[in-house]
C-alpha cells in the first residue's frame, strides 16, 4: 500500500499536470483561431479566392483538432478519477488486486500513449493554424506571408531537430511523444533495408515485424520464464514425452501476479523486494512473461544481501531463495566469494547455497519443510542440462539419492513426489517446461512416471544406478500414497503400463535382475498411479505381450521374501506383489499364457488382501477363463474360500466392472460339465452379490436368468413370463433360496459358512420391496400380487429350517458335534434358529410399517422396509462374530 500510494500520486500528479496544461493551452489557442476564422469569414463570398478558402479550410481543421483536444483532455481526467477510485472497498488483497488490474489495464491499452496524443493534437493544430496564417497572408501580402513562413519554417526545423535527438540519443532531454514511435518506425526500415540479394529473407522479416508491431499493442512480450532460457533446448523442441493437453490439465496463473511484478519493477527497498520474493515462491507462474526488469532488480537484491554484513534474519531465506534462482536466470552470476561466509548462514540458507552451486541438495541439515519443498521444485529449473552422462553426472544423480532415507521420505507427501520426478526427468532430458512451471504437478504424476522409464531405456547409465534410482523411486511413491485422480485418461495409464513392460521384458535375468523387475513393477500399483479402478478400454486397445517375466517374478516373491500364508508377507512383498498384478491385469490378452500353479496361488492368495491387490486378482481371475479349464488348476480354484473372496471383492468395491465380470464368469462356467457340479453348492456366495445389485443393467438380467436357471432352477414353469425382466428374475431367485433352504443340512462340514452367507441373501432378497433398471434410473415397487404369492412358501421353509437346526443341535454324534459344537455354539445355534424363524413369519405375513419384530429376546420397532432389513442384518452380524474367524471365513 506504501509503495502504491506513492505510485499513484506521482502518477496523477504527472498527468493531472500534463491534462490542465493541455486545457488552458486548448482554451487559448481556441478563442485565437476562433478570431481568425470570424475574420476571414465574411471574405467568404459567392465566389471568394482560392487561397481564402483553403486558409479558412486550414483554420477549421485546427479548431476542430484543438477542440478535440480539450474534449479528450477532460475525458482524461475523469480517467484519472476512475483509476484514483481502485481498491476502495473490500479486504486488503481485494483492493490490492482490484487496483492492480486497472493498472494492468493502463498498461495494456497504452493508457499513457493516448494520452501523449493530446499534446500532439495541439501541436498539429498550432502547425496547421501557422499554415493557414501564411496561405491568407500570401493573397494581400507577399513580404509579411514570407515571414511568417518563415517563422513557421524555423520553429518546425526546430521541432525536428529536438525530435531527433531524442530518437538518437537516449540521454536528450527532449522526448516527445512521437520519439518512441519513430525510433521503433527506424528500426524495422533498417532491418528491411537489405542487400538485394536478400529479398526473400526481407519479405520474411517485413511480415514478422508488421505482426509484431500489429501485437504490441495489446499483448505483452511472449517469452518463457528467465530460468527455462539456460536450456536452449528446451525452447520449441518437442520433449520426449509429447502429450496432447488441454489448458484444464494446467493450473491458472495466480492472480497476485501481476502485483508482485510490479513491486519487483517499481519499488528500490531491498527489504520490500525481499518480502515480495518471498511471495512468488508460492505462486503459480505463467510461461508468456517478459521478466527482464524484475529480474534485473531481483539480481541486484541478491547481490546486495550476499555484500551484507548483517547476518540473515528468520523468513529471508526464500526471497534468497528466488533471487539465486534469478541471478541464474538473468546470467549475472556473483562470484563464489559472495557465498564464502557459509558459516554465518542458516541451515535453510545452506540448502539454499548448495542447489545455487548445481548440487541437488535436498534435505540439508535442519531445514524446514518448506524449504524442502523449494529445493524439489527448484532443482530441475537451476540444473543445467547435461549433454553427456558422463562421471559428473553419475555423482549428482547418487548425491541426490543418497539424501532420501526413509527417515526423510516420511515427510515427503505426493506433491513433493511429483517434484521429485520432475527432477529425475530433468536430470536426464528435456522436459516439457509447461510442467516444469507447474506449482503442482500431481496431475502429471503418471506422466512424470512414464517418461522416466522412456529415458531410463534410452540412457546410457550405469545398472547399479537405474537399480537405486527405481527403488527409491518406488520407496517413495508407496509412502507417499496418492489420491484419485479423476482427470486421468486410461490412455496415459496404458502408456505407463507398456512402457515398464518394454523395461522390465527387456532385462537380462542376472544377479539384481528381480529386485530391479520389482521395483519397476510397484510403479504399476493402482495407489502409486491414483487411477480410481481397471475399466473395459484397456481391454479393446492393449496387444498382447509376453508377460512371462511377471510370472517369473511373483514366483520369485515366494521363494526370496515369503510363503503362501499371507499373514507372513511383509509390507514389502504386498506392494511388490500389487504393482506385479496390477500389470498382469492391464495385460488381459495375454492371460491365455499359461502361469504355474506357484503363481496362481499367490494370485488367489491376493484376493483376500485390502486394497488394489484384490481388485487386481479379481480382474486377472475373470478374464483368465481358460485357468478354469485346466486340470491342475482346478484343485485351486474351485475352493470355497477363492469363491468367498471373489465375491468379497466385488461386494467390497462395488461398480459395474465388477459385476460385469463376475456375472459373466458365472455365465461361461455354468454350461461347463465339470464346473456345473460346484457352483450348484456356491448359490449362498452368488445370491450374496445378486442381492446388492442397487440399478440392474439389462446385459446383468439376461445374464442372472441364465445363471438361475442353468444351476438351480432348471424346471421353472413359464408362470413369470408376464412379469417385467427383473421381477422374473427376483422370482426365480425366490424359488432358489427355497429349495437350498429344503435341501440344506446343519450337518454338513460347510454348514456354519452356508449359513452365514445364505442368511445374508435370503434377507436381502425376500425384504427387497423396489428396484431400479437403467437407463431410466426410476424405483419400482415389486408387485404385491407377486410378493405374497412366493413369499409364504419360502417362509415355511425358513421355520422348517429352524427345527432342523435345534433337531441337529440334539445329535449328539461326535461328527455333528465337531461341525457346530465348538467353544459353546449351542446358545449361538438357538440365535440361528430363531433368526430363520422369526424371518419366516415376518414374510410369510403382510408387513406394516411400525410392527414389532422379536429377534435376539427384544422386541424391536421396525418403521419401514429398510429398517426391518438392518433389524436381522445385526443380528446375522452378530451371530457370525460369535462363530469365530475359523468358521466365519
Amino acid at each position: 500500500m506504501k509503495l502504491a500510494d506513492e505510485h499513484d500520486k506521482e502518477f496523477k500528479e504527472k498527468y493531472s499536470t500534463d491534462l490542465d496544461t493541455s486545457l488552458i493551452f486548448a482554451g487559448l489557442f481556441s478563442a485565437i483561431a476562433s478570431a481568425f476564422i470570424i475574420l476571414i469569414q465574411p471574405q467568404l463570398t459567392l465566389d471568394p479566392p482560392i487561397k481564402i478558402v483553403v486558409a479558412q479550410s486550414i483554420l477549421y481543421i485546427s479548431l476542430s483538432s484543438t477542440l478535440l483536444a480539450a474534449l479528450l483532455a477532460v475525458l482524461g481526467k475523469q480517467w484519472l478519477m476512475y483509476y484514483q477510485a481502485a481498491g476502495s472497498r473490500g479486504t486488503t488483497e481485494q483492493r490490492g488486486l482490484e487496483r492492480q488490474r486497472k493498472l494492468d489495464g493502463l498498461n495494456k491499452w497504452k493508457f499513457d500513449a493516448v494520452l501523449q496524443m493530446f499534446p500532439l493534437l495541439l501541436q498539429l493544430g498550432l502547425l496547421l493554424f501557422s499554415t493557414a496564417l501564411s496561405v491568407y497572408l500570401w493573397a494581400f501580402s507577399v513580404p509579411i506571408a514570407i515571414i511568417v513562413l518563415a517563422f513557421t519554417v524555423l520553429g518546425f526545423v526546430a521541432y525536428l531537430f529536438l525530435l531527433g535527438s531524442a530518437i538518437f540519443f537516449p540521454d536528450s532531454p527532449f522526448q516527445t511523444p512521437l520519439a518512441p514511435f519513430l525510433k521503433h518506425t527506424i528500426s524495422l526500415a533498417l532491418q528491411i533495408l537489405q542487400p538485394l540479394s536478400k529479398v526473400r529473407a526481407w519479405c520474411s522479416k517485413l511480415t514478422q515485424n508488421i505482426q509484431q508491431s500489429m501485437l504490441q499493442f495489446g499483448k505483452s512480450h511472449v517469452q518463457l520464464l528467465p530460468f527455462f532460457t539456460v536450456h536452449s533446448s528446451l525452447e520449441g523442441q518437442n520433449t520426449p514425452l509429447q502429450e496432447d493437453f488441454t489448458e484444464a490439465y494446467f493450473d491458472k496463473p495466480s492472480a497476485e501476479v501481476p502485483a508482485v511484478l510490479w513491486v519487483l519493477e517499481t519499488s528500490t527497498d531491498p527489504m520490500m523486494i525481499s518480502t515480495t520474493a518471498e511471495m512468488a515462491v508460492d505462486l503459480q507462474w505463467p510461461l508468456n512473461l517478459d521478466l527482464t526488469l524484475s529480474m534485473n532488480r531481483l539480481n541486484e537484491t541478491f547481490i546486495y544481501w550476499l555484500n551484507s554484513e548483517q547476518k540473515i534474519q528468520e523468513g529471508m531465506v526464500h526471497p534468497k531463495a528466488y533471487h539465486e534462482l534469478v541471478a541464474r536466470a538473468s546470467g549475472q552470476i556473483p562470484h563464489r566469494s559472495y557465498l564464502a561466509r557459509t558459516k554465518e548462514h542458516s541451515p535453510d540458507l545452506l540448502n539454499v547455497i548448495e542447489v545455487y552451486r548445481d548440487w541437488p541438495d535436498v534435505f540439508n541439515a535442519s531445514v524446514t519443510s518448506r524449504v524442502v519443498k523449494w529445493a524439489l521444485r527448484t532443482i530441475p529449473s537451476s540444473l543445467e542440462q547435461k549433454q553427456n552422462l558422463g562421471g559428473s553426472f553419475q555423482r549428482t544423480m547418487e548425491y541426490l539419492l543418497n539424501q532420501f532415507t526413509l527417515e526423510n521420505m516420511q515427510t515427503l507427501d505426493e506433491e513433493d513426489v511429483c517434484n521429485y520426478l520432475c527432477c529425475l526427468n530433468t536430470f536426464l532430458s528435456p522436459c516439457d517446461p509447461r510442467i516444469m512451471i507447474q506449482k503442482s504437478k500431481k496431475a502429471f504424476k503418471v506422466v512424470l512416471m512414464t517418461q522416466l522409464f522412456k529415458n531410463l531405456q534410452t540412457a546410457k547409465i550405469d545398472p547399479a544406478l537405474v537399480a537405486s534410482i527405481l527403488k527409491t523411486t518406488s520407496d517413495l511413491l508407496n509412502m507417499a500414497g496418492s489420491e484419485t485422480q479423476y482427470g486421468l485418461t486410461t490412455r496415459q495409464v496404458k502408456s505407463l503400463v507398456i512402457q515398464i513392460s518394454q523395461f522390465c521384458s527387456a532385462l537380462p535375468q542376472q544377479d539384481g535382475w528381480f529386485d530391479l523387475v520389482v521395483s519397476a513393477a510397484m510403479f504399476a500399483r493402482n495407489e502409486n498411479i491414483g487411477f480410481s479402478d481397471f475399466t473395459e478400454e484397456q481391454f479393446d486397445e492393449l496387444e498382447p505381450h509376453n508377460v512371462q517375466w511377471i510370472y517369473s517374478t511373483l514366483e520369485h516373491v515366494q521363494t526370496v521374501w515369503a510363503t503362501l500364508d499371507l499373514e507372513k508377507w511383509d509390507t514389502r512383498t504386498s506392494t511388490a506383489v500389487d504393482g506385479l498384478l496390477a500389470l498382469l491385469a492391464w495385460h488381459p490378452l495375454s492371460l491365455s499364457n499359461r502361469p504355474s500353479e506357484e503363481c496362481l496361488k499367490i494370485i488367489t492368495q491376493a484376493l483376500s488382501t485390502d486394497g488394489s491387490s484384490a481388485r487386481c486378482a479379481f480382474f486377472i481371475l475373470t478374464h483368465a477363463h481358460s485357468w478354469f479349464l485346466d486340470p491342475q488348476f482346478q484343485s485351486v480354484l474351485q475352493s470355497s474360500t477363492v469363491w468367498t473372496h471373489i465375491a468379497s471383492v466385488v461386494l467390497n468395491h462395488y461398480g459395474k466392472i465388477f459385476l460385469s465380470g463376475y456375472f459373466e464368469l458365472w455365465v461361461y462356467l455354468a454350461t461347463i460339465s465339470e464346473w456345473k457340479p460346484i457352483l450348484f453348492h456356491k448359490l449362498s456366495v452368488w445370491i450374496a452379490v445378486f442381492s446388492r445389485v442397487i440399478i440392474w443393467e439389462e446385459e446383468w438380467l439376461t445374464k442372472c436368468n441364465t445363471i438361475i436357471r442353468t444351476l438351480w432352477v432348471a424346471d421353472v414353469n413359464d408362470c413369470h413370463q408376464s412379469l417385467d425382466k427383473y421381477e422374473q428374475i427376483w422370482a426365480l431367485a425366490i424359488t432358489a433360496l427355497t429349495k437350498a433352504w429344503e435341501a440344506f443340512k446343519f450337518s454338513a462340514s460347510s454348514a456354519v459358512y452356508d449359513f452365514v452367507r445364505l442368511t445374508r441373501g435370503t434377507v436381502s432378497v425376500t425384504l427387497l420391496f423396489q428396484y431400479c433398471l437403467a437407463p431410466a434410473i426410476i424405483l419400482t415397487d415389486i408387485s404385491s400380487d407377486l410378493r405374497y404369492h412366493l413369499l409364504p412358501e419360502i417362509g415355511k421353509v425358513l421355520i422348517q429350517a429352524a427345527q432342523s437346526a435345534m433337531q441337529t443341535m440334539s445329535d449328539n454324534s461326535e461328527q455333528v458335534q465337531g461341525h457346530l459344537i465348538v467353544e459353546g455354539n449351542e446358545n449361538t445355534l438357538t440365535r440361528a434358529a430363531e433368526l430363520l424363524r422369526t424371518l419366516g413369519q415376518v414374510i410369510s405375513t403382510k408387513f406394516e410399517p411400525g410392527s414389532e419384530v422379536q429377534l435376539g429376546g427384544m422386541a424391536k420397532k421396525c418403521k419401514d422396509w429398510d429398517d426391518l432389513k438392518n433389524v436381522f442384518r445385526t443380528e446375522i452380524a452378530s451371530i457370525e462374530s460369535s462363530l469365530g474367524t475359523d468358521h466365519a471365513d
